[in-house]
Protein backbone atom coordinates (compact mmCIF):
# COMPACT_ATOMS: atom_id res chain seq x y z
CA UNK A 1 0.00 0.00 0.00
CA UNK A 2 1.24 3.54 -0.83
CA UNK A 3 -0.01 7.02 0.17
CA UNK A 4 0.04 10.35 -1.63
CA UNK A 5 -0.79 13.83 -0.23
CA UNK A 6 -2.62 16.40 -2.33
CA UNK A 7 -1.05 19.88 -2.14
CA UNK A 8 -4.39 21.69 -2.60
CA UNK A 9 -6.45 20.45 0.30
CA UNK A 10 -4.10 18.19 2.21
CA UNK A 11 -6.27 15.13 1.58
CA UNK A 12 -4.32 11.91 1.84
CA UNK A 13 -5.24 9.31 -0.77
CA UNK A 14 -4.54 5.67 -0.07
CA UNK A 15 -3.50 3.75 -3.21
CA UNK A 16 -3.82 -0.03 -3.30
CA UNK A 17 -1.04 -1.85 -5.14
CA UNK A 18 -1.94 -3.12 -8.57
CA UNK A 19 -3.03 -6.75 -8.42
CA UNK A 20 -0.72 -9.26 -10.06
CA UNK A 21 -2.28 -10.47 -13.33
CA UNK A 22 -3.42 -14.06 -13.54
CA UNK A 23 -0.74 -16.48 -14.63
CA UNK A 24 -1.66 -17.66 -18.16
CA UNK A 25 0.71 -20.63 -17.89
CA UNK A 26 -1.55 -22.19 -15.25
CA UNK A 27 -4.12 -22.79 -18.00
CA UNK A 28 -1.78 -25.28 -19.67
CA UNK A 29 -1.04 -27.48 -16.67
CA UNK A 30 -2.15 -31.11 -16.44
CA UNK A 31 -5.13 -31.74 -14.17
CA UNK A 32 -5.09 -34.28 -11.36
CA UNK A 33 -8.44 -36.09 -11.28
CA UNK A 34 -7.65 -38.78 -8.74
CA UNK A 35 -5.90 -42.12 -8.67
CA UNK A 36 -8.43 -44.02 -10.78
CA UNK A 37 -8.09 -41.50 -13.60
CA UNK A 38 -4.30 -41.62 -13.33
CA UNK A 39 -4.28 -45.41 -13.51
CA UNK A 40 -6.47 -45.31 -16.61
CA UNK A 41 -4.34 -42.70 -18.35
CA UNK A 42 -1.09 -44.46 -17.52
CA UNK A 43 -2.31 -47.74 -18.99
CA UNK A 44 -0.62 -48.51 -22.31
CA UNK A 45 -2.09 -51.54 -24.06
CA UNK A 46 -1.10 -51.99 -27.72
CA UNK A 47 -3.44 -54.55 -29.28
CA UNK A 48 -3.32 -56.69 -32.39
CA UNK A 49 -5.38 -55.32 -35.26
CA UNK A 50 -7.58 -57.23 -37.67
CA UNK A 51 -4.78 -57.34 -40.25
CA UNK A 52 -2.56 -59.18 -37.78
CA UNK A 53 -0.30 -56.25 -36.98
CA UNK A 54 0.24 -54.76 -33.54
CA UNK A 55 -0.76 -51.13 -32.97
CA UNK A 56 2.75 -50.52 -31.67
CA UNK A 57 5.95 -52.45 -31.03
CA UNK A 58 6.20 -50.67 -27.69
CA UNK A 59 5.92 -52.56 -24.42
CA UNK A 60 2.59 -52.36 -22.60
CA UNK A 61 2.18 -50.74 -19.19
CA UNK A 62 -0.28 -51.78 -16.50
CA UNK A 63 0.38 -49.18 -13.79
CA UNK A 64 0.64 -49.81 -10.09
CA UNK A 65 -0.32 -47.38 -7.33
CA UNK A 66 3.35 -46.33 -7.22
CA UNK A 67 3.08 -44.94 -10.75
CA UNK A 68 -0.13 -43.09 -9.86
CA UNK A 69 1.55 -41.50 -6.83
CA UNK A 70 4.44 -40.52 -9.09
CA UNK A 71 2.10 -38.70 -11.46
CA UNK A 72 0.48 -36.83 -8.58
CA UNK A 73 3.89 -35.72 -7.32
CA UNK A 74 4.85 -34.50 -10.80
CA UNK A 75 1.59 -32.58 -11.28
CA UNK A 76 1.91 -30.90 -7.87
CA UNK A 77 5.53 -29.93 -8.52
CA UNK A 78 4.57 -28.50 -11.91
CA UNK A 79 1.82 -26.40 -10.34
CA UNK A 80 4.01 -24.79 -7.67
CA UNK A 81 6.87 -24.22 -10.11
CA UNK A 82 4.54 -22.60 -12.66
CA UNK A 83 2.90 -20.51 -9.93
CA UNK A 84 6.33 -19.02 -9.16
CA UNK A 85 6.91 -18.09 -12.83
CA UNK A 86 4.16 -15.75 -14.01
CA UNK A 87 5.01 -14.18 -17.40
CA UNK A 88 2.15 -11.68 -16.97
CA UNK A 89 3.76 -10.28 -13.80
CA UNK A 90 5.79 -7.17 -14.63
CA UNK A 91 8.45 -8.05 -12.05
CA UNK A 92 8.89 -11.52 -13.51
CA UNK A 93 9.09 -10.06 -17.02
CA UNK A 94 12.35 -8.41 -15.98
CA UNK A 95 13.71 -11.86 -15.21
CA UNK A 96 12.51 -13.09 -18.61
CA UNK A 97 14.36 -10.25 -20.35
CA UNK A 98 17.48 -11.05 -18.32
CA UNK A 99 17.14 -14.70 -19.30
CA UNK A 100 16.93 -13.70 -22.94
CA UNK A 101 20.11 -11.67 -22.53
CA UNK A 102 21.91 -14.61 -20.92
CA UNK A 103 21.00 -16.89 -23.81
CA UNK A 104 22.10 -14.29 -26.37
CA UNK A 105 25.49 -13.57 -24.79
CA UNK A 106 28.40 -14.95 -26.76
CA UNK A 107 31.40 -12.70 -27.43
CA UNK A 108 32.15 -8.99 -27.38
CA UNK A 109 33.51 -6.98 -30.32
CA UNK A 110 37.05 -8.11 -29.45
CA UNK A 111 36.14 -11.79 -29.56
CA UNK A 112 36.27 -12.21 -25.79
CA UNK A 113 33.63 -14.36 -24.13
CA UNK A 114 31.08 -12.33 -22.17
CA UNK A 115 30.81 -13.76 -18.63
CA UNK A 116 27.48 -15.45 -18.03
CA UNK A 117 25.38 -13.66 -15.43
CA UNK A 118 23.92 -15.58 -12.54
CA UNK A 119 20.17 -16.02 -12.86
CA UNK A 120 17.59 -17.81 -10.76
CA UNK A 121 13.88 -17.90 -9.97
CA UNK A 122 13.00 -16.05 -6.80
CA UNK A 123 11.58 -18.35 -4.11
CA UNK A 124 12.43 -21.34 -6.30
CA UNK A 125 14.02 -24.50 -4.98
CA UNK A 126 14.97 -27.95 -6.17
CA UNK A 127 12.05 -30.15 -7.18
CA UNK A 128 13.89 -33.31 -8.07
CA UNK A 129 12.17 -36.70 -8.30
CA UNK A 130 14.31 -39.77 -8.98
CA UNK A 131 12.57 -42.89 -10.27
CA UNK A 132 14.47 -46.16 -9.83
CA UNK A 133 13.53 -49.11 -12.05
CA UNK A 134 15.38 -52.38 -12.68
CA UNK A 135 16.44 -53.14 -16.24
CA UNK A 136 13.84 -54.36 -18.74
CA UNK A 137 10.87 -52.91 -16.84
CA UNK A 138 9.42 -50.68 -19.56
CA UNK A 139 11.09 -47.38 -18.73
CA UNK A 140 10.53 -46.00 -22.24
CA UNK A 141 6.83 -46.85 -22.04
CA UNK A 142 6.53 -45.10 -18.68
CA UNK A 143 8.26 -42.00 -20.07
CA UNK A 144 5.82 -41.94 -22.99
CA UNK A 145 2.88 -42.34 -20.58
CA UNK A 146 4.12 -39.41 -18.47
CA UNK A 147 4.55 -37.30 -21.60
CA UNK A 148 1.00 -38.09 -22.68
CA UNK A 149 -0.28 -37.11 -19.22
CA UNK A 150 1.56 -33.79 -18.81
CA UNK A 151 1.68 -32.88 -22.52
CA UNK A 152 4.57 -32.11 -24.84
CA UNK A 153 3.10 -29.24 -26.86
CA UNK A 154 4.48 -25.74 -27.16
CA UNK A 155 1.97 -22.90 -26.73
CA UNK A 156 2.31 -19.22 -27.70
CA UNK A 157 0.32 -16.34 -26.26
CA UNK A 158 0.61 -12.60 -25.61
CA UNK A 159 0.97 -10.77 -22.30
CA UNK A 160 0.89 -7.05 -21.60
CA UNK A 161 3.98 -5.14 -20.50
CA UNK A 162 4.15 -1.91 -18.45
CA UNK A 163 5.86 0.39 -20.95
CA UNK A 164 5.61 -1.26 -24.33
CA UNK A 165 3.14 -3.27 -26.35
CA UNK A 166 2.26 -6.90 -25.72
CA UNK A 167 5.03 -9.48 -26.02
CA UNK A 168 4.69 -13.04 -27.26
CA UNK A 169 5.45 -15.70 -24.67
CA UNK A 170 6.27 -19.36 -25.20
CA UNK A 171 5.12 -22.18 -22.90
CA UNK A 172 6.68 -25.65 -23.37
CA UNK A 173 4.76 -28.23 -21.37
CA UNK A 174 7.59 -30.76 -21.05
CA UNK A 175 10.95 -31.78 -22.45
CA UNK A 176 12.53 -35.24 -22.48
CA UNK A 177 16.34 -35.22 -22.55
CA UNK A 178 18.00 -38.63 -22.39
CA UNK A 179 21.07 -39.11 -20.22
CA UNK A 180 24.06 -39.85 -22.49
CA UNK A 181 25.58 -43.35 -22.20
CA UNK A 182 29.04 -41.80 -21.79
CA UNK A 183 27.87 -39.29 -19.17
CA UNK A 184 29.09 -36.37 -21.29
CA UNK A 185 27.79 -32.93 -20.23
CA UNK A 186 28.37 -31.61 -23.76
CA UNK A 187 26.32 -34.39 -25.30
CA UNK A 188 23.50 -33.83 -22.80
CA UNK A 189 23.42 -30.10 -23.58
CA UNK A 190 23.34 -30.85 -27.30
CA UNK A 191 20.37 -33.17 -26.78
CA UNK A 192 18.64 -30.54 -24.62
CA UNK A 193 19.07 -27.84 -27.26
CA UNK A 194 17.80 -30.10 -30.03
CA UNK A 195 14.76 -30.89 -27.85
CA UNK A 196 13.88 -27.23 -27.24
CA UNK A 197 14.52 -26.40 -30.91
CA UNK A 198 12.04 -29.10 -31.91
CA UNK A 199 9.45 -27.95 -29.37
CA UNK A 200 9.71 -24.17 -29.80
CA UNK A 201 11.09 -23.85 -33.34
CA UNK A 202 14.28 -22.15 -32.15
CA UNK A 203 17.89 -22.56 -33.29
CA UNK A 204 19.92 -22.97 -30.10
CA UNK A 205 21.62 -26.16 -31.31
CA UNK A 206 23.21 -24.26 -34.20
CA UNK A 207 25.13 -21.96 -31.86
CA UNK A 208 28.78 -22.88 -31.32
CA UNK A 209 29.55 -20.25 -28.67
CA UNK A 210 27.74 -18.91 -25.65
CA UNK A 211 26.98 -20.02 -22.09
CA UNK A 212 26.02 -23.58 -23.05
CA UNK A 213 29.58 -24.18 -24.23
CA UNK A 214 31.43 -22.97 -21.15
CA UNK A 215 32.10 -24.02 -17.57
CA UNK A 216 29.55 -26.15 -15.64
CA UNK A 217 28.31 -23.21 -13.53
CA UNK A 218 27.67 -21.10 -16.62
CA UNK A 219 25.93 -24.01 -18.29
CA UNK A 220 23.62 -24.39 -15.27
CA UNK A 221 22.77 -20.67 -15.46
CA UNK A 222 22.03 -21.08 -19.18
CA UNK A 223 19.72 -24.05 -18.56
CA UNK A 224 17.90 -22.00 -15.94
CA UNK A 225 17.57 -19.10 -18.40
CA UNK A 226 16.22 -21.49 -21.02
CA UNK A 227 13.46 -22.69 -18.69
CA UNK A 228 12.59 -19.10 -17.73
CA UNK A 229 12.51 -17.95 -21.34
CA UNK A 230 10.32 -20.84 -22.53
CA UNK A 231 8.34 -21.50 -19.31
CA UNK A 232 9.19 -25.20 -19.39
CA UNK A 233 6.82 -27.21 -17.21
CA UNK A 234 8.91 -30.30 -16.43
CA UNK A 235 12.06 -31.98 -17.70
CA UNK A 236 12.32 -35.77 -17.90
CA UNK A 237 15.80 -37.34 -17.91
CA UNK A 238 15.61 -41.11 -18.59
CA UNK A 239 18.32 -43.73 -19.30
CA UNK A 240 20.47 -43.12 -16.20
CA UNK A 241 22.33 -46.40 -15.62
CA UNK A 242 25.12 -47.52 -13.32
CA UNK A 243 27.47 -47.79 -16.29
CA UNK A 244 26.69 -44.25 -17.46
CA UNK A 245 27.37 -42.86 -13.98
CA UNK A 246 30.78 -44.56 -13.90
CA UNK A 247 31.98 -42.40 -16.80
CA UNK A 248 34.34 -39.53 -16.06
CA UNK A 249 31.96 -36.72 -17.03
CA UNK A 250 28.87 -38.10 -15.28
CA UNK A 251 29.54 -36.50 -11.89
CA UNK A 252 30.04 -33.13 -13.61
CA UNK A 253 26.74 -33.52 -15.45
CA UNK A 254 24.89 -34.50 -12.28
CA UNK A 255 26.37 -31.44 -10.58
CA UNK A 256 25.11 -29.22 -13.41
CA UNK A 257 21.64 -30.75 -13.19
CA UNK A 258 21.58 -30.34 -9.41
CA UNK A 259 22.56 -26.68 -9.63
CA UNK A 260 20.00 -26.11 -12.38
CA UNK A 261 17.29 -27.70 -10.23
CA UNK A 262 18.09 -25.37 -7.32
CA UNK A 263 18.27 -22.26 -9.50
CA UNK A 264 15.13 -22.77 -11.55
CA UNK A 265 12.69 -24.68 -9.35
CA UNK A 266 11.57 -26.51 -12.50
CA UNK A 267 10.56 -30.13 -11.74
CA UNK A 268 13.33 -32.47 -12.84
CA UNK A 269 12.25 -36.11 -13.09
CA UNK A 270 15.20 -38.48 -13.49
CA UNK A 271 14.50 -42.08 -14.45
CA UNK A 272 17.34 -44.46 -13.77
CA UNK A 273 18.15 -48.06 -13.08
CA UNK A 274 18.35 -49.46 -9.57
CA UNK A 275 22.12 -49.65 -10.04
CA UNK A 276 22.29 -45.87 -10.42
CA UNK A 277 21.23 -45.51 -6.78
CA UNK A 278 24.58 -46.64 -5.40
CA UNK A 279 26.41 -43.99 -7.41
CA UNK A 280 24.00 -41.27 -6.25
CA UNK A 281 24.57 -42.24 -2.63
CA UNK A 282 28.33 -41.93 -3.09
CA UNK A 283 28.00 -38.47 -4.65
CA UNK A 284 26.21 -37.25 -1.53
CA UNK A 285 25.14 -33.60 -1.48
CA UNK A 286 26.27 -33.08 -5.07
CA UNK A 287 23.34 -35.12 -6.33
CA UNK A 288 20.82 -34.68 -3.50
CA UNK A 289 18.80 -31.95 -5.31
CA UNK A 290 17.95 -34.58 -7.93
CA UNK A 291 15.84 -36.42 -5.36
CA UNK A 292 14.84 -33.52 -3.12
CA UNK A 293 11.19 -34.56 -3.53
CA UNK A 294 12.08 -38.16 -2.83
CA UNK A 295 12.99 -41.34 -4.65
CA UNK A 296 10.37 -43.58 -6.24
CA UNK A 297 11.07 -47.30 -6.56
CA UNK A 298 9.22 -49.23 -9.27
CA UNK A 299 10.14 -52.86 -8.69
CA UNK A 300 9.85 -55.91 -10.90
CA UNK A 301 6.41 -57.48 -10.56
CA UNK A 302 5.80 -60.22 -8.03
CA UNK A 303 4.08 -63.45 -9.00
CA UNK A 304 1.12 -62.67 -6.72
CA UNK A 305 0.56 -59.12 -7.98
CA UNK A 306 -2.63 -58.37 -9.88
CA UNK A 307 -0.60 -56.56 -12.54
CA UNK A 308 1.27 -59.76 -13.32
CA UNK A 309 -2.02 -61.51 -13.95
CA UNK A 310 -3.00 -58.69 -16.32
CA UNK A 311 0.35 -59.04 -18.08
CA UNK A 312 -0.06 -62.78 -18.59
CA UNK A 313 -3.56 -62.39 -20.03
CA UNK A 314 -2.45 -59.51 -22.26
CA UNK A 315 0.50 -61.43 -23.70
CA UNK A 316 -1.66 -64.48 -24.34
CA UNK A 317 -4.45 -62.49 -26.02
CA UNK A 318 -2.13 -60.53 -28.31
CA UNK A 319 0.55 -63.08 -29.10
CA UNK A 320 0.21 -66.68 -27.98
CA UNK A 321 -3.45 -67.28 -28.84
CA UNK A 322 -2.55 -66.63 -32.48
CA UNK A 323 -0.02 -69.48 -32.28
CA UNK A 324 -1.76 -72.11 -30.15
CA UNK A 325 -5.31 -73.22 -30.82
CA UNK A 326 -6.41 -73.68 -27.22
CA UNK A 327 -7.30 -71.62 -24.18
CA UNK A 328 -4.64 -70.09 -21.95
CA UNK A 329 -3.23 -72.81 -19.68
CA UNK A 330 -3.45 -72.27 -15.94
CA UNK A 331 0.28 -72.80 -15.44
CA UNK A 332 1.34 -70.00 -17.83
CA UNK A 333 1.02 -67.34 -15.14
CA UNK A 334 3.69 -68.99 -12.98
CA UNK A 335 5.99 -70.31 -15.70
CA UNK A 336 6.17 -67.00 -17.56
CA UNK A 337 7.14 -65.30 -14.32
CA UNK A 338 9.83 -67.93 -13.68
CA UNK A 339 11.46 -67.15 -17.04
CA UNK A 340 11.24 -63.36 -16.65
CA UNK A 341 11.32 -62.82 -12.87
CA UNK A 342 8.61 -60.20 -13.27
CA UNK A 343 10.60 -58.05 -15.72
CA UNK A 344 7.92 -57.03 -18.19
CA UNK A 345 10.16 -56.40 -21.19
CA UNK A 346 11.73 -59.84 -20.80
CA UNK A 347 8.30 -61.50 -20.77
CA UNK A 348 7.27 -59.50 -23.84
CA UNK A 349 10.49 -60.45 -25.65
CA UNK A 350 9.83 -64.15 -24.99
CA UNK A 351 6.26 -64.23 -26.30
CA UNK A 352 7.21 -62.10 -29.31
CA UNK A 353 9.87 -64.66 -30.15
CA UNK A 354 7.28 -67.44 -30.00
CA UNK A 355 4.83 -65.49 -32.16
CA UNK A 356 7.40 -64.54 -34.79
CA UNK A 357 8.87 -68.06 -35.08
CA UNK A 358 5.67 -70.13 -34.66
CA UNK A 359 7.19 -73.09 -36.52
CA UNK A 360 4.85 -75.61 -34.93
CA UNK A 361 3.07 -78.70 -36.10
CA UNK A 362 -0.69 -78.48 -36.49
CA UNK A 363 -2.52 -78.83 -33.20
CA UNK A 364 0.60 -78.56 -31.04
CA UNK A 365 -0.06 -77.32 -27.51
CA UNK A 366 2.00 -75.02 -25.37
CA UNK A 367 3.59 -76.92 -22.51
CA UNK A 368 6.01 -75.82 -19.78
CA UNK A 369 8.77 -77.74 -21.54
CA UNK A 370 8.07 -76.04 -24.88
CA UNK A 371 8.01 -72.63 -23.19
CA UNK A 372 11.39 -73.39 -21.60
CA UNK A 373 12.88 -74.33 -24.96
CA UNK A 374 11.70 -71.05 -26.44
CA UNK A 375 13.14 -69.17 -23.44
CA UNK A 376 16.52 -70.83 -24.06
CA UNK A 377 16.49 -69.44 -27.59
CA UNK A 378 15.05 -65.98 -26.94
CA UNK A 379 16.72 -64.96 -23.69
CA UNK A 380 20.38 -65.86 -24.15
CA UNK A 381 21.67 -62.41 -23.19
CA UNK A 382 19.27 -62.12 -20.26
CA UNK A 383 20.17 -65.50 -18.77
CA UNK A 384 23.06 -64.34 -16.56
CA UNK A 385 21.37 -61.27 -15.03
CA UNK A 386 18.14 -63.23 -14.49
CA UNK A 387 20.11 -65.90 -12.63
CA UNK A 388 21.55 -63.11 -10.47
CA UNK A 389 18.05 -61.80 -9.78
CA UNK A 390 16.83 -65.27 -8.80
CA UNK A 391 19.88 -65.74 -6.57
CA UNK A 392 19.31 -62.50 -4.69
CA UNK A 393 15.55 -62.91 -4.38
CA UNK A 394 16.16 -66.30 -2.79
CA UNK A 395 18.08 -64.42 -0.06
CA UNK A 396 21.32 -66.27 -0.73
CA UNK A 397 24.69 -64.77 0.28
CA UNK A 398 25.92 -62.58 -2.56
CA UNK A 399 29.40 -61.30 -3.28
CA UNK A 400 29.57 -57.52 -3.30
CA UNK A 401 31.29 -57.34 -6.68
CA UNK A 402 28.62 -59.63 -8.13
CA UNK A 403 25.86 -57.40 -6.82
CA UNK A 404 27.54 -54.36 -8.35
CA UNK A 405 28.06 -56.18 -11.66
CA UNK A 406 24.32 -56.81 -12.04
CA UNK A 407 23.16 -53.79 -10.05
CA UNK A 408 20.91 -52.47 -12.84
CA UNK A 409 18.83 -55.66 -12.65
CA UNK A 410 18.69 -56.22 -8.91
CA UNK A 411 16.17 -54.86 -6.39
CA UNK A 412 16.90 -51.34 -5.17
CA UNK A 413 17.68 -52.45 -1.61
CA UNK A 414 20.30 -54.89 -2.87
CA UNK A 415 22.00 -52.31 -5.07
CA UNK A 416 22.27 -49.90 -2.14
CA UNK A 417 23.43 -52.65 0.23
CA UNK A 418 26.34 -53.38 -2.14
CA UNK A 419 27.95 -50.02 -1.24
CA UNK A 420 30.89 -50.65 1.12
CA UNK A 421 30.40 -49.56 4.72
CA UNK A 422 32.59 -46.90 6.36
CA UNK A 423 35.12 -49.54 7.47
CA UNK A 424 35.23 -51.32 4.08
CA UNK A 425 36.54 -50.69 0.60
CA UNK A 426 35.65 -52.02 -2.82
CA UNK A 427 38.99 -53.77 -3.18
CA UNK A 428 39.00 -55.24 0.30
CA UNK A 429 35.45 -56.53 0.56
CA UNK A 430 34.90 -58.57 -2.60
CA UNK A 431 34.50 -61.82 -0.66
CA UNK A 432 32.33 -60.46 2.12
CA UNK A 433 28.86 -62.01 1.96
CA UNK A 434 25.90 -59.77 1.71
CA UNK A 435 22.35 -60.90 2.12
CA UNK A 436 19.88 -59.97 -0.57
CA UNK A 437 16.56 -58.17 -0.39
CA UNK A 438 15.67 -59.41 3.09
CA UNK A 439 18.75 -57.89 4.75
Amino acid sequence: MTTTESGADGVIEVLQPSPVPNNPCLDYLPVWNGFDDAMDRLTVEPTRLGNGRMESDGVANFPTSVQAHLIRAIVEAMFFSTFERNPADFEYQRLMFNASAVLAETEDCHGHAIPTKAISVRNGGARGIFVFMPAEMGQDTLVKAIEDYVGTQSKWFYVNTPHRGPIEVNKVKSLTVRFPPNGSPKRFVKTLLHAIDSAAQTGYANETTGPFHRLPDECAFAMCALCIQHNIGVILVPDITAKALEQSGASVLLGELSQFAKLSGVPLVCLGSTGAASRLVELGATASPLYSKGGVSIAALELEEAQWGLWTEYLWDNYLRFVFNHVMPDWLHKELWKHSRGHTEVATKLVRHIYERRELTAGEELTPELLSSFAEQALKLERAPLRAVAHVRANRPTARDGALRYADWLPLDTSIAAIPAVNESYSGSLLLPLIGEAS
